[in-house]
């Protein structure tokens, strides 16, 4: 660090790391909005149906499914289904090394 400049404050908005986690909080909030929004709108084979909109479990058990139908919310689904938990992954070992 330059000895005449002084470091950021956590809560000074001129932080870049503050903007930095602004910016990560909002893309993690999209991410969840998209994966609700293809949750409900997927048209899943009628050989496994999850229960309700919101069964993630049943998502996950019936997702290799998804391929079958071959349009591209059910292939995006599939894709953010499991790239979901990869991402939770990193995003808690970026916490407990931090």
């Amino acid at each position: 660090m330059h000895p005449n400049r002084r470091p950021h404050s956590p809560a000074d908005p001129s932080n870049p790391r503050a903007e930095r986690s602004v910016a990560l909080h909002l893309a993690r909030a999209a991410w969840l909005v998209l994966g609700a929004a293809l949750l409900l709108k997927a048209d899943w084979p009628p050989s496994c149906t999850p229960r309700g909109g919101w069964d993630i479990v049943g998502a996950y058990q019936c997702s290799i499914r998804l391929a079958d139908q071959r349009g591209w919310i059910e292939a995006v689904l599939l894709t953010w289904l499991w790239a979901t938990p990869i991402l939770a992954i990193m995003i808690l070992l970026r916490w407990l090394r931090d």
